[in-house]
């Protein structure tokens, strides 16, 4: 047992409980009634003038007298070697003297009921072990109803790691006084097990480590570092919106009032911003990972550029077919640019702020546009399916004015269905908002998490908007191309039904390319949190940024007209500076 000024009850000299009482800490006893509470460091400290912060009182007693009394000297004079060095006797005057203190700050700390259990004693260590054998009794009932107090525990959604950690510790050490000892191993399983789900992830993460290296040091101090995040990011900053007016105001009061609520709220909103994380994990790769994304956004550029400028330059393609692939090619330049360039500067050069507005204006463009994408490829759906079921009918079911109604009819859907999505986060204003997001770009359900009020209007609106674009789209295109399977099969020419199939077999690819990736992370924000966070924003990225690459390969490369209008665009590239 260390004892409190640093000594060992077992370098302490002898003396006892009642030598100590009646000299120096008579007036002591008399001072405090002889029944005094236990004593904290803290009053201690302030009850005996004598003592300084941070140390224990000793007994009322100077070095002189214990030199001169020999009868509490255990170290007698006619017992010690002639040629002693003055080292020796200067080292045991000075652990009697710690065997003092300690021994008079346990006696101090007593209540008079408590006084007989050390009574005689001649050592602090007899005192602490005659004590801890009441005390601490190692009986099975003890052992037992301690050891079922220490699994019991179980930290609460929200609450303190760094307090359940430090309650856990103080049970291993009570159960180790009763002698019911556990490995450090099996003390970092115990801890980790008695979290909640919320720390999946961080206990996922430390899976691979060996044994040797998870010791409990280490474990806490990671819980440590994970509490220190979790306050750091989920402090919310509010914003008042109004003002309460006195009974009776005048309508004109009230208006002003309501006009200054709003202007005060909009300079309020103009100076808050988010801090968008990235990729959580990969930090350190963001550079390297910044790089394959420009390349991606470079052929993204280039490649519906192209598309645009060919279809509008040769009007042989001024068809409903080419129209539609336009519209997609225009619509996936407007997704690109809208995330891209911020991921880029997140990446490359630490750029992770962004504005409130700013960040509700980039998650209204990816959503609108997302659903007029969707809407772009059923309406490409329909195209092929009258092209191969109907086309003696093509050129009146698709005129010009149908295809202009059907682009206008889906900006229209975008535009309605993901407009209430930043009107209802203004709603949580009152409740503020956390200040970090761990994406890349605003997305709306992780804009929604950072909102500290309840979100459950913000969350049921997104799940319906989602599923009912997501189930009518697809099941739409889905029905077009069974359709148009069933008629490429009664062909009796193989090389047409080859070339219907492999046109088919490409345009489903690029679907499931754009709606498999937006599937996982709309379900990974309800149903995925055993998916790491890097997996998951790494497919969000994916999901806006294959596509608007992929469009124009697939639908343009595999279009002979588009792909022969390429061919000698960039044929007369190569001729013209040969022929200057």
């Amino acid at each position: 047992m260390q004892m409190f000024d640093g000594s060992k009850p077992s370098e302490c000299c002898h003396m006892s409980v009642s030598q100590l009482t009646v000299r120096g800490g008579r007036h002591l006893f008399h001072s405090f009634g002889g029944g005094m509470g236990a004593l904290s460091p803290a009053s201690e400290a302030s009850a005996l003038p004598h003592s300084q912060p941070g140390e224990l009182p000793a007994a009322d007693c100077d070095e002189s007298e214990i030199e001169n009394e020999g009868d509490h000297d255990n170290i007698p004079r006619e017992e010690r070697p002639p040629g002693a060095a003055a080292a020796d006797i200067a080292a045991a005057h000075a652990s009697q003297r710690k065997n003092q203190k300690a021994l008079g700050a346990i006696v101090l700390s007593l209540e008079g009921s408590q006084l007989p259990l050390v009574e005689g004693l001649e050592t602090a260590q007899e005192a602490y072990q005659a004590l801890e054998r009441v005390h601490h009794r190692t009986t099975a009932g003890a052992k037992i109803h301690t050891t079922r107090r220490l699994f019991e525990m179980k930290l609460r959604p929200g609450g303190n790691i760094r307090q359940h950690v430090t309650e856990m510790l103080s049970v291993f050490n009570e159960l180790r006084l009763l002698q019911v000892n556990f490995s450090e191993e099996l003390k970092v399983y115990i801890l980790l097990s008695s979290l909640d789900k919320s720390y999946d992830n961080l206990c996922l993460s430390m899976e691979s480590m060996s044994p040797q290296d998870l010791t409990l040091s280490y474990v806490t101090g990671r819980l440590s570092d994970e509490q220190e995040r979790r306050v750091r990011e989920g402090s919310c900053v509010t914003f008042s919106r109004s003002q309460k007016l006195r009974q009776g105001g005048s309508l004109s009061r009230l208006l002003s009032a309501t006009l200054e609520a709003l202007n005060s709220t909009a300079s309020l909103l103009g100076q808050f911003s988010f801090i968008l994380v990235g990729i959580p994990g990969l930090e350190a790769f963001h550079t390297w990972i910044g790089t394959p994304l420009f390349l991606m956004y470079v052929l993204t550029v280039l490649g519906n550029v192209t598309i645009l400028f060919i279809i509008k330059t040769e009007p042989s393609l001024h068809q409903p077919m080419y129209l539609f692939l336009s519209m997609l090619a225009a619509n996936d330049l407007v997704i690109s640019t809208s995330t891209l360039p911020k991921m880029l500067a997140i990446m490359w050069s630490g750029a992770r702020e962004i504005g409130f507005h700013a960040c509700l204006t980039q998650m209204y463009f990816i959503h609108t546009f997302s659903i007029v994408e969707s809407a772009i490829l059923l309406a490409m759906a329909f195209d092929r399916y009258v092209a191969i079921c109907h086309p003696l009918h093509y050129a009146a079911i698709l005129s010009n004015t149908a295809v202009a109604r059907m682009g206008l009819a889906a900006a229209a859907r975008g535009v309605i269905l993901v407009l209430p999505c930043p009107l209802l986060l203004l709603q949580r204003l009152p409740g503020g908002f956390r200040t970090v997001i761990q994406h890349t770009y605003c997305e709306h359900m992780a804009v929604v998490k950072q909102a500290c009020s309840d979100t459950t209007v913000n969350r049921v609106y997104g799940i319906c908007v989602a599923l009912s674009v997501v189930v009518l789209d697809l099941g739409l295109i889905a029905a077009s191309y069974t359709m148009i399977l069933r008629a490429v099969f009664r062909l009796s020419s193989w090389d047409a039904r080859a070339k219907a199939l492999g046109t088919c077999a490409a345009h489903t690819c690029t679907i499931l390319v754009s709606y498999v990736p937006a599937l996982f992370t709309f379900l990974t924000h309800r149903i995925g949190h055993h998916v790491p966070p890097y997996i998951h924003i790494l497919l969000a990225c994916l999901y806006l940024l294959l596509p608007p690459m992929v469009n124009p390969l697939v639908y343009g490369v595999k279009t002979q007209q588009i792909r022969q209008r390429v061919l000698g665009l960039f044929g007369q590239g190569r001729k013209g500076p040969a022929n200057h």
